[in-house]
């Protein structure tokens, strides 16, 4: 390699011979020019090649390494890998330097190159080699030093250890990877802040970064180099070093990797054209050439558009794309010099010539100018613009009705949008269901549950007009209808009670969320409120913390993989990608996620959007409130996990692909810069700073286009069975476009303008002809609109598992309405056990089961590993992600449940034992109760004949047998044969 000649120049005025660095750059090259620094670089053997390659007058400090001591140093020109000088140690020798006021700065850099193949195999400290030291003796001795050594003790892992002591207490040791004593040379620069921040990066990455208390790490020792005689322990190093810098300032990540570039990248490229480059003359020619079949307006492979300056300098799934000034670490120039064979641009063909890239690389440094007239607008901005979803808010007005529609149809607002798309489609609506059919469509829509006879018997005897309107207020104000809608947001937020993966740990808080959903609901809690409190409720009302905790449990209900313990960065990282992906699918109804790896495909969201958001999130942690413990355990059986406000966040970094293992800059919190209102968030301590709170009131703001939407048109979709438009989980330009965009805006605004009261949007859909229309289809709409898009009847849909449950449970009269608290179990067969994990451990339970067993189904234990058997029929939601629909299948598994599952038959005997409670021995009575419980209907003529012969045939069966209890026997499997009837689990 050829490397370090002129030391000096790499370290001091490589950022002097650049020009028009960005912004930040610039001010990296001042620092460096004007902060004190000092350089020791090492005496030559011959006199005559003493020159000094600093040039331009820089103030710093030029010196041989004028030790106090020198032990055994041998001083070299070069050896197989560089031509220059070295300082090589051979475990026994040591330079000492003199102290120097210059080093009490709080703000430090220390860089140098180092090679070694010694063992480094123990931990810190003393480690196993001294590279560089300031170390004393004690806690908190403001000291520093870099040594060689393993975080795990009798393990070569050849890792460089940074140790901080300051002088106020927190010493922190950063660790690079391992494999660093590879016998090859590698950069390694140590930062450290005037606010305690440190990094240290390892060949032009950062490899660590921690934060300590920020107190003094300046004291009057001198530096040891090479060993440390003054610490006690301190071990020597064996190996080579080059030439050390230590700035009084701190290098910026875009300087250490120019630094280090500069070495290992400069030698290999072809030469900067010498002369004054053009944009459009040299430079647009040669991009349209060789960049834009990839990387033209409209296209981004990999994440890497040439459309325009901003969209190159931003770069795509590995960094940006151009350092501004500094051609010798652009990525671009990497890439069409080769040098990068993973990804040689362009991947086939004809290749650049040197003398092109030499145009390349001079039009970098000489500023990447790039003409405003030159830029070529990417299409996908235009189409983002005028997209349905991303319009402000505003109320359509109501449309004109076509002559062809009957207005006496009409009932409220919602029906002209419906009318006016079905005159267009030549269609009529269906007439309007009977009493029966809506009372058990409206009981089961907002409770979850059948009517009961009685309320049967109340509804169907109410002559009033508005006696429909007064039986919705009466089920919005049950109980039974915060349970049933809390249930829907459940499958939105992804809501587990356990971990999930092996060890599948019970979430103690998971219960107090749900409840918390159950009461807001219950109260009419307005919506805006409602979302406030989930992501921030504990910053912006820390008065009601018990009640808010509750509320921001919902960010630490996600999956938990227990192998990653080990790994926290990971683990961490993994957490704050379900609570950036949950926020943006649950509550903008968008695929946010999608940006994690690069910039969305279809959406205006970058990757640096997404790790805006992940910022935000960053500013929070978890605490077990059972062991007052930070973090999330280690395979502990349940945890109480509570979310609460971080007054040092976790420094985030925008990762290249979205691995840990390709850092790039740092990231500070943001919201999706395309939205109104969106940008950089102001950060502090300040209570008014608060990550999670900014982000809070952005979501509810009367800005935002996205939130009301998505919110109402998941709610028209839990009526309907299909939401206005298809994809709630994504509003962007891949999702269903709405099939009624005016009705969508025009209930949205409606909703925002009487305060988010979701009653009232219930009113606004339930009070409508629309959705009082009858199932049946009219032969030409089938024809017409075959997925009934356009609600030319009211689509009939089967129950959830949910549902189901809870319907056998009421009609059998063996349903418990008991409301909130932890969890329960149901029993389950020993085949349905087979195979569950063990979650109490060493105790053979595993499925602990609890006394209660009837309540409603919303309180059943949902955990992640296993889905309930009965539930598993009936299409549950996936509870690892956020669930927008589910699914409806029709498959033998579910007939194959209702006939077999021990509920199943356990609710039949149950039910036959009502009715012989209720009716008394009376055959015709027992039938037609068991219809209204059932069917929520009177029973015709012609099944009360079909249900007298089946008891009497099965009466026969059981008699001929020799069985006793006949009448229990035969009225219980009636209650079966009822239980499986389409009808029973099915809504018209």
């Amino acid at each position: 390699m050829r490397t370090l000649i002129g030391l000096v120049f790499l370290f001091l005025t490589l950022s002097h011979a650049a020009h028009g660095f960005q912004d930040r750059e610039s001010r990296a090259n001042e620092d460096v020019l004007n902060n004190q620094a000092v350089y020791y670089y090492l005496p030559l053997k011959s006199s005559t090649t003493k020159s000094n390659p600093l040039k331009g007058g820089l103030p710093v400090d030029r010196q041989h390494w004028n030790p106090v001591a020198t032990h055994g140093v041998q001083f070299i020109d070069k050896d197989d890998e560089i031509s220059g000088t070295l300082a090589k140690f051979d475990g026994m020798s040591l330079v000492e330097l003199d102290g120097s006021s210059r080093f009490d700065s709080q703000s430090l850099s220390v860089e140098l190159w180092f090679r070694s193949d010694q063992v480094w195999d123990a931990n810190y400290w003393p480690g196993s080699a001294t590279l560089v030291s300031k170390f004393t003796g004690g806690w908190a001795s403001s000291d520093w030093g870099i040594i060689g050594g393993s975080l795990n003790e009798g393990v070569n892992e050849g890792r460089i250890l940074v140790g901080v002591g300051p002088s106020d207490g927190g010493d922190i040791v950063l660790a690079s990877p391992p494999g660093l004593n590879d016998g090859r040379y590698h950069h390694l620069v140590w930062t450290h802040s005037v606010t305690g921040e440190n990094a240290l990066f390892i060949d032009g990455k950062e490899a660590d970064r921690a934060k300590d208390n920020a107190g003094s790490i300046a004291n009057d020792r001198p530096i040891q180099i090479g060993g440390e005689s003054w610490e006690k322990g301190g071990r020597n190093f064996s190996g080579a070093l080059t030439a050390i810098a230590i700035y009084s300032h701190v290098l910026t990540e875009e300087r250490v990797r120019a630094h280090h570039d500069a070495v290992k990248v400069a030698p290999h490229l072809p030469p900067t054209a010498n002369r004054n480059v053009d944009f459009t003359t040299d430079i647009k020619p040669l991009l349209k050439k060789y960049c834009f079949d990839c990387h033209g307006p409209g296209l981004d492979q990999g994440g890497f558009s040439m459309a325009t300056r901003a969209q190159v300098l931003e770069g795509g799934e590995t960094g940006p794309g151009i350092f501004v000034g500094n051609s010798i670490s652009s990525a671009l120039v990497h890439r069409i010099s080769g040098l990068d064979t993973e990804q040689s641009m362009p991947p086939e063909g004809d290749r650049m010539s040197p003398e092109e890239i030499g145009l390349i690389r001079a039009w970098i440094d000489q500023g990447a100018v790039w003409p405003a007239s030159e830029e070529t607008a990417d299409p996908r901005i235009e189409s983002y613009k005028y997209h349905w979803a991303f319009q402000p808010l505003r109320q359509p007005p109501l449309p004109t009705l076509y002559e062809s529609t009957d207005s006496t149809w009409i009932k409220t607002p919602v029906d002209r949008f419906i009318a006016q798309k079905l005159a267009e489609g030549s269609l009529k609506p269906a007439p309007v269901a009977s009493r029966y059919e809506l009372l058990r469509r409206v009981y089961f829509d907002l409770t979850g549950l059948p009517p009961t006879p009685d309320q049967i018997r109340a509804f169907m005897s109410d002559t009033r007009p508005d006696a429909y309107a007064q039986l919705i207020e009466e089920l919005l104000a049950s109980n039974a209808y915060a349970e049933r809608w809390a249930r829907h947001w459940l499958d939105v937020v992804r809501y587990a009670d356990s971990g999930g993966f092996e060890t599948d740990i019970l979430y103690e808080q998971a219960s107090h969320y749900r409840d918390f959903v159950i009461r807001s609901i219950a109260s009419n809690k307005p919506i805006d409120r409602f979302l406030l409190e989930q992501v921030a409720g504990d910053e912006l009302w820390p008065e009601q913390a018990e009640e808010m905790s509750d509320a921001v449990a919902i960010w630490t209900l996600g999956p938990w993989q227990n192998a990653l313990d080990s790994f926290p960065e990971m683990l961490e990282y993994v957490r704050r990608t379900d609570q950036v992906s949950t926020f943006g699918e649950a509550m903008l109804g968008l695929t946010v996620g999608c940006a994690n790896c690069h910039n969305h495909k279809y959406d205006p969201i970058s990757q640096r959007d997404y790790f805006g958001l992940e910022a935000v999130f960053a500013a929070s942690e978890t605490w077990d409130r059972n062991t007052n413990k930070k973090g999330w355990g280690r395979g502990e059986r349940n945890h109480y996990r509570i979310l609460r406000h971080a007054s040092n966040p976790t420094p985030i970094r925008l990762l290249g692909r979205g691995e840990l293992s390709k850092p790039r800059g740092l990231v500070g919190p943001s919201i999706p810069a395309f939205f109104p209102g969106g940008g950089e968030l102001p950060d502090g301590n300040d209570e008014n700073l608060h990550r999670r709170a900014q982000l809070a009131k952005w979501l509810v703001s009367p800005s935002n286009p996205l939130t009301a939407r998505s919110f109402v048109n998941r709610v028209w979709q839990w009526h309907f069975g299909r939401a206005i438009a298809a994809t709630p989980n994504d509003l962007g330009l891949k999702g269903d476009p709405p099939s009624h965009p005016e009705l969508l805006d025009w209930l949205a605004f409606d909703f925002c303008e009487n305060g988010w009261d979701l009653k009232h949007l219930h009113r606004r859909i339930l009070l409508s002809a629309t959705y009082q229309q009858a199932v049946h289809r009219l032969p030409n709409a089938i024809q017409t609109d075959p997925e009934n898009k356009l609600l030319s009847s009211f689509p009939s849909r089967r129950l959830s598992a949910e549902e189901v449950w809870d319907h056998l449970h009421s009609a059998a009269g063996t349903l418990d309405l008991k409301c909130y608290g932890p969890p329960f179990v149901p029993a389950l067969s020993a085949e349905e056990l087979l195979g569950i994990y063990d979650i109490e451990q060493n105790t053979g339970k595993k499925w602990p089961v609890t006394a209660e067993q009837n309540r409603r189904a919303i309180y059943i234990l949902n955990r992640r590993s296993f889905r309930f058997p009965f539930f598993e029929a009936f299409d549950p939601p996936n509870n690892s992600v956020s669930c927008p629909t589910r699914q409806t299948t029709t498959v033998p598994a579910q007939a194959l449940t209702m006939l077999n599952n021990s509920t199943v038959a356990q609710q039949s005997i149950a039910m036959s034992e009502r009715l012989i409670r209720e009716a008394g021995e009376s055959e015709a009575a027992q039938i037609e109760l068991a219809w209204r419980l059932a069917y929520s209907r009177e029973i015709s003529d012609e099944e009360r004949q079909a249900a007298q012969d089946f008891l009497a045939e099965s009466r026969s069966s059981y008699k001929a047998k020799g069985s006793d209890r006949v009448s229990e026997r035969v009225l219980a499997d009636l209650c079966l044969a009822i239980f499986n009837t389409s009808e029973f689990i099915s809504v018209n």
